[in-house]
């Protein structure tokens, strides 16, 4: 590889994963269970949320199946009485799903991502610029059009991620918008809690969420917090081939 290299690819999954149901063709198996966070080959996936609220206590159900190949086949999704609410069938995507997308990556001498330029009809939709520390490890992502900036620190594990966002107003002045997270691991390098703050001197708490896996290492439980209040607890029941 050249000390430069720009490389033309499609979207990725996560830009078509929003409001549609689709499956990538190529590289599914990995970007699929990344998205699902799952391991192994994995035929079922049911889905029970409660969520906590003034009102009282809501509780959803879905449920969505894979072929052999990893690929998602349908999700169905119950109301609190049991009900199917809706199907939803995932396809593949094609030339036309990803029509106006495409991404420009710029890579350094150690193949390191140093720049990401998303377009949209030819416009640019967001520009990333990555910067590494001697271990390699990714320490600012700046996005420059929403001039928005994560920073990483690491201990061992990825420790903390600290992202402000900056709005330019016309008089010209500025708002910051700041949040911190920190990262808890466990010994096979699972997540396993997660502590948001909204404030530089880490001492209000906003949101807490609290993870569990299987033995295979795909995730089981999900507890969020709000406030130290839990306001939802999903539930995975994993079905394997």
């Amino acid at each position: 590889m050249t000390t430069m290299k720009n490389n033309i690819i499609l979207v990725l999954l996560a830009l078509l994963l929003h409001s549609c149901n689709y499956a990538q063709e190529l590289k599914v198996n990995s970007e699929i269970q990344d998205f699902f966070d799952v391991k192994g080959n994995v035929k079922e996936i049911t889905t029970t949320k409660k969520i906590f609220t003034t009102m009282g206590e809501r509780k959803y159900e879905s449920k969505t199946t894979f072929n052999k190949e990893g690929e998602p086949i349908e999700t169905i999704d119950y109301d609190e009485n049991g009900n199917v609410e809706s199907k939803k069938p995932w396809t593949k995507a094609n030339e036309n799903d990803f029509k106006g997308w495409e991404v420009k990556e710029v890579f350094d001498a150690q193949k390191r991502l140093i720049k990401r330029t998303k377009y949209n009809n030819g416009k640019i939709s967001f520009e990333n610029y990555y910067k590494y520390d001697l271990n390699g490890n990714k320490i600012e992502d700046f996005e420059k059009i929403n001039n928005e900036k994560t920073e990483f620190k690491y201990i061992n594990n990825l420790l903390s991620e600290e992202i402000t966002f900056i709005i330019n107003k016309a008089e010209g002045n500025k708002f910051y918008w700041y949040c911190k997270k920190k990262f808890s691991y466990d010994e096979k390098s699972n997540l396993t809690e997660m502590i948001v703050y909204y404030y530089p001197d880490d001492k209000i708490m906003k949101g807490k969420y609290n993870y569990k896996y299987d033995s295979k290492g795909s995730l089981i439980e999900k507890i969020a917090y709000v406030d130290n209040e839990i306001s939802e607890i999903s539930t995975r029941k994993i079905v394997y081939y």
